[in-house]
């Protein structure tokens, strides 16, 4: 009889875990570009840029919830031309960033070779160097962001991907969008800015 309720016991929990949703992890490479305004509501208008990111990604699939982080090296540029008495003037800023976002993505059902997404998230985004530039007649004059002033903002982010998958790799296109939350200075408190980004990424992914 304990043979008999150890073997009923033993069917059960094979059941059982047949109905546990799959756990599946990848890791890999996620390279991309990013287009970046800024509006610093001074009445002149965006500034605008692009720029590129490269970062290493770690993801975590547990049925049709996945949740990724990317931390990322960043570049940030945008520009804006004034026209102003003595001719054009182009204002321009670039820096260099550390990029940390953590999504937790919503994914369509088991498909065997594609798998849509839809992600929100945030990410903190670390200025670690820049500067600001003036271009006028030819002539460019820069100055370097000091240390002090460099920010860490933090971004609202929202995905839209598909997961390409090939036996042990899987290839995932992704559009991002990111608001930052934090891009307001308290220093102008006559003026509003916002700041917002568009990435357009491919991770190249291992899954074991």
């Amino acid at each position: 009889m304990k043979k008999i309720i150890c073997l009923l016991m033993l069917a059960a929990l094979a059941g059982y875990a047949q109905c546990l949703p799959s756990v599946k992890g990848a890791i890999g490479i996620k390279p991309g570009v990013n287009i970046t305004t800024y509006n610093p509501d001074d009445g002149e208008g965006n500034l605008t840029g692009a720029g590129g990111n490269i970062g290493f990604s770690l993801g975590l699939d547990v049925g049709n919830i996945g949740i990724e982080m990317a931390p990322s090296f960043r570049t940030t540029n945008y520009s804006r031309t004034d026209q102003t008495l003595i001719g054009d003037v182009t204002w321009s800023g670039h820096y260099q960033n550390f990029y940390l976002p953590v999504h937790l993505q919503l994914k369509a059902g088991d498909i065997p070779l594609v798998s849509p997404f839809l992600g929100l998230g945030f990410a903190l985004d670390f200025q670690n160097n820049g500067y600001w530039a003036v271009t006028s007649g030819g002539s460019t004059f820069k100055t370097d962001v000091p240390s002090d002033q460099l920010e860490t903002d933090f971004f609202l982010s929202l995905t839209l991907g598909a997961d390409l998958k090939q036996a042990h790799f899987k290839l995932t296109p992704e559009l991002t969008f990111d608001y930052n939350l934090t891009a307001d200075d308290a220093d102008t408190d006559t003026r509003t800015e916002t700041n917002y980004d568009i990435t357009l990424s491919v991770g190249l992914y291992f899954v074991p």
